[in-house]
């Protein structure tokens, strides 16, 4: 079991860099890679981090912590669409999503 715990928390954090490096180099949309698995690879590996700690070191309240940070991620992630959407509405210099 604490393979799999650690095999988690070292994916976590090689997704994590592999989404932080990408904004540094990539200037145009990439859907090859992480990026098939997920538009926000920094956020899937919060998410695969979060919940390789609570593997490691079960507690209820480590439990609720995870799922509140996973759900907090989550709703991030679309309110920042919904705004990127917005802008594309009102100026159409931005890319504009439909």
């Amino acid at each position: 079991m604490k393979f799999v715990e650690i095999t988690m928390k070292i994916a976590a954090i090689l997704v994590f860099i592999v989404g932080l490096s990408s904004i540094f180099f990539e200037t145009e949309l990439v859907t090859n890679g992480i990026y098939q698995i997920s538009r926000n690879p920094a956020f899937l590996g919060f998410d695969l981090l979060y919940i390789g700690t609570l593997l490691m070191f079960f507690n209820w309240i480590l439990c609720f912590l995870t799922v509140f940070a996973v759900i907090m991620y989550h709703l991030q992630i679309v309110l920042y669409f919904l705004q990127f959407r917005h802008r594309c509405c009102h100026f159409k210099s931005f890319f504009y999503l439909h």
